[in-house]
């Protein structure tokens, strides 16, 4: 062997020599990236359990409120029936105490014209005797006697009427002051029931303000635990998502410790380098359609009409287009999903570097949590389902896991070839 062959072979090791080390590096490279992310799951797992726990806790706390309100709404409640109840009371004794006060007016009205008719017979007999000089009766009553028993009883008889005529008189006057009176007791009545009937409405209205304070507490109560109970929700949910990332993760790490050396390129070093500067084209589009109806960014949400941010991007076809996986990955959803509707998350390690992508509002849903797709492949068709205005696919790109507040958005455009 020549001199120059010895030095083409040595050179040829060097190279051999130095791709092997470039291929552990980046093995070793992704080997640690999943294990952080492994890592990064584990305790966002924890940071869930301990936010969850916190949560329950606090929803523990309101619906105990909701119950004490509750109880102190019925007792109001009781009250103000009770109250409403007093005041039908006191309404029916004033129509009967002015019913009594319209017939004692008329008994009034009766006397005063008896006592008028008696009068004006007394002030005849008067004028008659004052016309007569007075002492005329008596004589003509004893010149026409008969004899001296129907004298006596002639003058008795005269005594007795003027009496009863008196006495007729004082009773009246004394009839008239009675019914005064009762007039004036009913009326006093009248007003002391009047009195307790507008402090029983002021009661009522101070119960019932009280039982609208205590509607609006149990409202405001109730919708906190609406969100308590939701936010619970969305940690079971993202803690759900986590473990098959996790999942998802191990089973990466595992295909790479087996898979050694063989499919690891030292061309993957600089396509890791190249994504960190530049993500464009990393990712094939989702759907053979290519028309965003919605970018990713602010807008007035088509169905909610509130400004919101839209963390992916809508594109528009035919109901049943077919979704395709935009990388090769895991699936770690696979499930209705609230607003989402039907959603798929695929996660990818792609050069190094983890990536979630989700797929939402689907007809129909053709894998299962768990298993590999590759890139391309068919994994659902296009739909309307959820909270949705018509048949699109919504489509999410996430660097890194995917999270409720989904804090690891990015523009999918970024990465769509």
């Amino acid at each position: 062997m020549n001199n120059r062959n010895i030095i083409l072979l040595f050179t040829m090791l060097i190279a051999l020599s130095t791709l092997t080390v470039l291929t552990f590096q980046v093995v070793e490279a992704n080997e640690e990236d999943l294990e952080r992310k492994i890592e990064s799951y584990q305790e966002r797992q924890g940071e869930i359990d301990r936010e969850a726990e916190e949560a329950n806790r606090e929803l523990e706390t309101i619906k105990q409120k909701i119950k004490q309100a509750y109880n102190e709404f019925q007792v109001l409640d009781e009250k103000a029936v009770e109250t409403k109840k007093l005041i039908n009371e006191k309404e029916i004794e004033m129509d009967e105490t002015e019913e009594r006060i319209e017939v004692l007016h008329i008994e009034i009205e009766e006397l005063e014209e008896r006592i008028a008719q008696r009068d004006e017979l007394l002030k005849d007999r008067v004028r008659s005797m004052y016309q007569t000089g007075g002492i005329i009766n008596y004589i003509e009553v004893i010149l026409g006697s008969k004899s001296f028993g129907d004298l006596i009883e002639r003058v008795s008889a005269l005594t007795t009427i003027a009496r009863q005529d008196r006495n007729i008189l004082e009773q009246h006057v004394a009839d008239k002051e009675a019914l005064d009176m009762a007039f004036i007791d009913l009326e006093s009545q009248l007003t002391s029931l009047e009195e307790q009937r507008r402090e029983l409405q002021s009661l009522l209205q101070k119960i019932e303000d009280k039982l609208q304070e205590k509607e609006e507490i149990v409202e405001m109560l109730e919708k906190q635990q609406i969100d308590v109970e939701d936010f619970i929700v969305s940690y079971e949910e993202e803690k759900t998502i986590l473990k098959n990332q996790e999942a998802a993760a191990k089973a990466e790490l595992k295909r790479l410790e087996e898979d050694g050396n063989k499919k690891t390129q030292p061309s993957q070093t600089s396509n890791r380098s190249t994504l960190k500067q530049n993500n464009s084209g990393t990712l094939m589009w989702p759907t053979l359609s290519k028309d965003i109806t919605s970018p990713y960014g602010p807008r007035i949400h088509p169905v909610r009409r509130t400004e919101e941010f839209h963390h992916g991007i809508d594109i528009s076809r035919n109901r049943g287009t077919d979704i395709f996986a935009a990388e090769s990955g895991s699936v770690i959803e696979a499930r209705y999903m609230g607003g989402y509707g039907n959603t798929i998350m695929l996660s990818h390690v792609i050069n190094g570097q983890t990536i979630t992508t989700l797929y939402a509002h689907l007809d129909s849903i053709h894998v299962r949590v768990g298993q590999r797709v590759e890139r391309g492949e068919q994994i659902a068709v296009m739909g309307t389902t959820g909270v949705s205005t018509g048949v699109h696919l919504h489509f999410e790109v996430h660097e890194g896991g995917w999270n409720g507040q989904k804090s690891n958005s990015v523009d999918p455009l970024n990465y769509l070839n």
